[in-house]
Order: C-alpha cells, then structure tokens, then sequence
C-alpha cells in the first residue's frame, strides 16, 4: 500500500497501526496513488458501472410488503401475496397504502 501513495491505519488518522482486524488507509500527499487520481481527474475520466443503479432508473417490484391489521394497527411484513390474519383481533390483515389511516376502533 505505501508504495503505491496509501498509507495504512488502523484508526483511520496518521499515527495509527499498519496492521491490524480493521484496517483503513490514508493518501500520501504526493504518493503515486495521489499523482494516478490527479492524471484521471485532468481528462475526466469516469467509472461505468454497468451494475450501478442510473438516475431516473427504476428498481423492480419490491419483494416485501406492509401488511395492517385494520383493528388493532399491528404491522407485519412479507411478500406480496402473503395471506396474513391478526392472531389477536382474529381478522385478515391488509395492505398497508403509504398514506392510509387506519382506525383504531
């Protein structure tokens, strides 16, 4: 790591150990990986994660699902399809809507 500009710490501040169960490092003022990052910076090069979420994209449908009890306001989560009854108040529980009041009565 120190020869290429990184200098290990096991802090995360100068003076910390260079070894150690976790670890984080430092740029050297000057080091090579300081002069690397300059030189990529100069040509605005930038790093194309095709796996990386893009603004404006959408994620898939969500695996999980808010589930009410209309009667007592218990929650639970599962998947979309999940049946799911309140033990206490003995009632189907329903999906839960961003937004949606539920009563208390």
């Amino acid at each position: 790591m120190k020869e290429n500009g990184l200098q290990p710490t096991s802090t995360g501040m100068v003076g910390g150990r260079e070894t150690g169960q976790h670890m984080d490092h430092l740029i050297i003022p000057g080091g090579r990986f300081e002069q690397s990052y300059d030189r990529l910076a100069v040509s605005k090069w930038r790093l194309n994660l095709e796996s990386a979420l893009r603004s404006g994209s959408q994620k898939g449908p969500s695996s999980k699902t808010k589930f009410t009890c209309m009667k007592c306001g218990q929650n639970v989560w599962g998947k979309p399809d999940t049946r799911v009854d309140c033990h206490d108040c003995k009632v189907r529980m329903r999906r839960a809507w961003i937004g949606s009041a539920v009563s208390r009565s």
